[in-house]
């Protein structure tokens, strides 16, 4: 040790004041690798004192994951070359420091001496910052790729996904599936409990989603409450059947804790497969995208695979949507009359306007698609505004001509009765047909009405202000109808045909229809039957009290030539 201090003094020598004040951590290493010097810099640097530093390898003050790169390093130094590497150093309290390691080449000091100097310059600061950097990176590279709410792969890196899955596809010869996912009623949960319920329904959604598929499927939040789910490797479509079938059983089971009572959760599933053939992940999306729509909007809660008829299906859905604005404006649209009367006589009462679609291609088409169709398009208003511009100015033209009825019905959609411009839509036919409002009665499904109770009520309450009738439809197939009757401005109640259908003979419809009429008759209440077709059915609803009936018994619907002919009178202007 002593020829060692010696040999560092010596080393050291006339600069051993500069060597040891540099502002620089300094060494001097002998060819093995030996701390012949260090200066006060580097003692600081390393948390030891020159003393403890001095004749002792370098090694011992390195991490040991990077001895082996030291020793690398040392033998590169002995051959004569200068050096630059980076070092992790190993502190004397188990911490750790990263430092730039400078040597110079190789010096013959005499003696047979050889010697380096090497400057250690702490770069830890800097690898900090590139660690934060890095991991603030992979933090944004993630956030790109990944849903925050779900954490499951979003849009974008779905993409990717079901390319590389088609790529494997053809390189293997393997079958796929492509599965859309959406959560039914999501949007009535959303609204109804707020926010923080719809986002724990969604992560509950993805984590079914997830333990219901294999460790090589990926399941993607597309959107929404919209998912992706993408098979791969199948043998057969029945292995996709099993999946479907599972993950309908996963979306069967309620979700309890969210709100006071347990949440039913279901989901709605289109599926299309995929081959070694397949290119076009688009066409994969639009196919699987249609299966889901077309299961929704039949019955939700259920799973079906992508077929050419769901394409023909979709591509007349398109078709009429397009057209719905010209069938506004070109006349294509036009309304027929149900004639009304008292069970007790057949003297016309009054009758229900009818809207009727008949379109260029593809001829007559029923209310019940077209319907549906406008509400998704958010068309409902402008053709509320037509039926019930056309059914006033119609009543009004028969009134004018001396026509005596009670009152022309006009049904609303369930979006109209949940929209504050209804009452506008009612007060603008009023007064451009100048029909007094005693006249008109608007008609609504238990259904649309519970859907938003509270502003339906609001906005029916207004309608009823106006002198407007307010009928409630499709009566005895809702479920709240003791609620709808009594905090609702019912004026009438229309008997459900497909109870009416049942009629006289089936014990347990007479029962149902006897408890109907009871409940609106000691509520103030009229009640009209629908569907009536035998005498044998109006003679029932007579005896238990109905007061009024339409159906085929009394007339078919009728356009308004043929109304005015039916109940009397002759060429009545069409308005």
């Amino acid at each position: 040790m002593h020829a060692i201090e010696a040999v560092g003094a010596r080393l050291v020598g006339e600069q051993s004041k500069l060597f040891l004040q540099a502002p620089v951590p300094l060494l001097c290493l002998d060819e093995p690798g030996c701390i012949l010097a260090a200066n006060h810099a580097a003692a600081r640097l390393l948390g030891r004192s020159a003393d403890r530093l001095r004749g002792r390898p370098l090694i011992t003050f390195v991490s040991k994951s990077e001895r082996r790169r030291l020793v690398s390093q040392l033998a590169h130094m002995s051959s004569g070359d200068s050096c630059e590497f980076e070092l992790t150093m190993a502190m004397p309290h188990g911490t750790e420091v990263s430092v730039l390691v400078i040597s110079t080449a190789l010096q013959d000091a005499g003696d047979g001496l050889r010697h380096s100097q090497v400057a250690l310059i702490d770069v830890s600061h800097r690898k900090h910052i590139e660690r934060t950097l890095h991991q603030a990176k992979e933090r944004l590279d993630h956030l790109a790729h990944h849903d925050a709410l779900t954490g499951l792969p979003n849009r974008y890196l779905f993409e990717d996904r079901l390319a590389q899955a088609l790529a494997r596809c053809r390189r293997h010869g393997w079958l796929g599936a492509l599965v859309f996912a959406d959560i039914d009623r999501f949007k009535y949960y959303n609204d109804t409990y707020g926010h923080q319920v719809g986002d724990s329904i969604l992560v509950e959604a993805a984590t079914r989603l997830t333990m219901s598929v294999r460790e090589q499927d990926t399941v993607c939040r597309f959107s929404g409450d919209e998912f992706l789910l993408i098979l791969e490797n199948v043998t057969s479509r029945a292995d996709v059947d099993a999946i479907l079938a599972k993950l309908h059983e996963e979306f069967t089971r309620p979700v309890y804790g969210l709100i006071d009572l347990p949440l039913g959760l279901s989901a709605s599933f289109g599926a299309t497969m995929f081959d070694k053939a397949t290119r076009d992940p688009e066409v994969l999306l639009k196919q699987a995208d249609l299966a889901m729509y077309n299961v929704k909007r039949t019955r939700r809660n259920a799973f079906a695979f992508y077929s050419a008829q769901v394409d023909a299906t979709a591509a007349r859905r398109r078709s009429l949507e397009a057209d719905l604005q010209a069938a506004l404006a070109g006349e294509q649209f036009s309304l027929v009359f149900q004639p009304q009367s008292r069970v007790e006589s057949s003297a016309v009462s009054g009758c229900e306007a009818l809207l009727r679609w008949n379109h260029p291609t593809f001829g007559f088409v029923a209310p019940s698609e077209f319907i549906e169709i406008a509400e998704s398009a958010g068309r409902t208003a402008e053709i509320s505004a037509w039926v019930l511009d056309r059914a006033c100015r119609q009543a009004r033209a028969w009134m004018d001509l001396g026509f005596q009825f009670t009152r022309m019905s006009v049904n609303v959609s369930p979006h109209d009765v949940s929209s504050e411009d209804l009452v506008e839509l009612v007060r603008r036919a009023l007064e451009i047909s100048g029909l007094p409002p005693s006249m008109l009665e608007i008609e609504v499904t238990e259904t649309s009405v519970m859907s938003h109770p509270d502003t339906a009520k609001r906005v029916l309450s207004s309608v009823a202000a106006l002198g407007v009738s307010v009928a409630l439809d499709d009566f005895g197939t809702g479920y709240s109808s003791l609620r709808c009757l009594n905090d609702y401005p019912f004026d009438r109640i229309k008997i459900d045909q497909s109870f009416v259908a049942d009629l006289p003979g089936n014990t347990e419809t007479r029962a149902i229809v006897g408890a109907m009429v009871s409940m609106a008759s000691n509520l103030g209440i009229d009640i009209i039957a629908e569907g009536v077709e035998t005498e044998a059915q109006r003679r029932y609803l007579h005896e238990v009290g109905v007061g009024a009936f339409q159906g085929f018994l009394f007339a078919r619907p009728l356009n308004a030539e043929g109304f005015a002919s039916f109940a009397g009178r002759s060429d009545p202007p069409s308005s």
